[in-house]
């Protein structure tokens, strides 16, 4: 089996499927600064130029990605999805899935008010916009202003299960993670979100018919 092929016993989310994928395409240094692997400079700058998603997915690290994360041609919308989030993700400098508590931190709270209601990185309004797209390409759009706001800081992990899903439940949990509902126990809401959306998809058979 190819790496880039899905591994379905491997037990990863998406996500982490996904963090790995970006995690390749960015140089690596040692403790001295020298670097010891290029990465991808130049898919990086060709995906972060990308207009749409399809435009991403002519792309061969996007392809890459779909292989990775088990899409096919069956499946059209989750493919433009997976291109959508190669083309979001190449504007993400630093992957962050903790608070300065050490907490797991999600993307729609990183996005949304304090515990006061206050100093919100992405107006409402503007979240209110990103949780209405239901086409890839509005959420490309939406998903890239949400990390310039976040200045290239955002947890990939997260995003990347947002995007393999982005079903009902993938919008209501991140509107309870904005509004900071989710803050006492953050690691479950995570795992009952995956948890949920699995039991969505169709079964091989039901995919069939």
């Amino acid at each position: 089996m190819s790496k880039d092929a899905d591994d379905k016993g491997d037990n990863k989310s998406p996500g982490q499927k996904v963090l790995e994928w970006w995690n390749g395409l960015q140089p690596k240094t040692d403790k001295s600064g020298k670097v010891t692997s290029p990465g991808d400079p130049g898919a990086l700058a060709r995906l972060r130029r990308a207009s749409s998603p399809i435009d991403a997915l002519t792309e061969e690290q996007a392809i890459r990605l779909a292989k990775r994360l088990g899409a096919s041609l069956d499946d059209q919308a989750r493919l433009a999805r997976i291109g959508a989030l190669a083309a979001v993700l190449t504007h993400v400098k630093t992957h962050r899935d903790k608070d300065d508590k050490k907490r797991a931190q999600h993307m729609a709270r990183q996005l949304g008010p304090d515990s006061k209601g206050d100093n919100a990185v992405m107006s409402s309004l503007r979240f209110q916009r990103l949780i209405a797209a239901r086409e890839p390409a509005d959420l490309m759009r939406e998903m890239r202003g949400a990390v310039k706001l976040l200045k290239g800081t955002a947890n990939i992990r997260d995003i990347g299960d947002a995007f393999y899903w982005w079903s009902d439940k993938t919008r209501i949990a991140w509107t309870y993670d904005y509004w900071g509902a989710g803050d006492a126990d953050p690691d479950n809401t995570a795992k009952a979100l995956v948890s949920t959306n699995r039991s969505d998809e169709p079964t091989a058979k039901e995919a069939a018919s």
